[in-house]
């Protein structure tokens, strides 16, 4: 804030929380002017918060209110301006080989994990996940760090797919995880606070779906016009011209929900069955008992676009 924007800043953490911070900003390369109060600070009486302001710093010995002061009106010192990053040194691709029960201990006592079974990234199992995906292991999906200041790492398409695996992931998932790392966003801020990053994934591959379902579709209408033809042993141009306009309505019908798309269905099998044995007992004209269900169908779908129309129109 105050190398960028100008604004003095003094950021207060309490006690409990002074080693980790002091550690995470030196990691990063922030040398922050830290003033820690004791704890608790949350539910306890007023005259003891004012002794906390007034009292000293349990970590540092300096009288509280001071080292904010301080830390809000001093110059930056040249530390503090140009901080030192310490570079890493890169790690080889492939570790020794090891068991998954030694795994979860080195990532439970070092504190990288929340606890959850890790798988071990095996060089099969990373070969498996990558099957997921078109891009070469080697390209570069990003550059990340936690702050600024912190040295960017580079990580490639091979680095995400040996996380995938560790956290249990499926080849299948591993273009969304890819598109995810391609943000370059950190999942864990650099912050002793409870807040953390949500990723929202909606969506499928239109075109696939829309070429699998005219493929589905078509075998479909040509095996049912194939049947129909058997069973009548004739063929007639256009002869199930009507159930595929019947189709289109038990679709509308449905709300285009596949729940309601087959209660349309059936409701106009029941219909058209009823006409078919009506005949026996009705006397009129079987084109006539036949039209029914047609006809019924197609004043639903006049009263529903009139009311659609209504209600658009309001």
């Amino acid at each position: 804030m105050e190398g960028e924007f100008g604004v003095p800043t003094a950021p207060i953490v309490t006690s409990r929380f002074a080693e980790y911070v002091l550690r995470d900003g030196h990691s990063h390369g922030m040398n922050l002017r830290w003033s820690f109060p004791p704890y608790p600070v949350a539910w306890i009486p007023q005259e003891t918060m004012r002794q906390y302001i007034y009292g000293d710093d349990p970590v540092t010995g300096v009288k509280l209110m001071t080292e904010v002061v301080d830390a809000l009106t001093k110059p930056l010192t040249e530390a503090e301006k140009n901080p030192e990053i310490s570079e890493r040194p890169k790690r080889p691709r492939l570790v020794e080989p090891d068991t998954e029960e030694n795994l979860q201990r080195l990532f439970l006592r070092n504190g990288w994990t929340d606890g959850l079974p890790i798988v071990l990234p095996t060089e099969g199992r990373v070969r498996e996940m990558l099957t997921g995906t078109g891009h070469a292991p080697q390209e570069v999906v990003g550059m990340m760090s936690v702050t600024t200041h912190e040295e960017m790492k580079e990580y490639t398409v091979e680095k995400v797919a040996v996380n995938a695996v560790m956290a249990g992931a499926r080849p299948e998932h591993l273009p969304v995880i890819l598109a995810i790392a391609s943000t370059q966003h950190p999942a864990m801020p650099s912050s002793t606070g409870s807040y953390g990053s949500m990723v929202v994934v909606n969506g499928l591959d239109y075109g696939k779906a829309r070429g699998a379902a005219h493929l589905v579709s078509g075998l479909a209408c040509g095996a049912t016009g194939a049947a129909l033809a058997a069973s009548v042993g004739a063929w007639v141009p256009n002869m199930s011209a009507g159930r595929g306009w019947i189709a289109l309505v038990a679709v509308y019908l449905g709300g285009k929900r596949l729940g309601g798309t087959v209660a349309a269905v059936a409701l106009f099998s029941v219909m058209l069955s009823a006409a078919a044995s009506a005949q026996a007992v009705v006397e009129l004209p079987a084109e006539l008992l036949l039209s029914i269900p047609y006809f019924i169908a197609a004043l639903v779908v006049i009263v529903g676009a009139r009311r659609t129309a209504r209600r658009r129109g309001t």
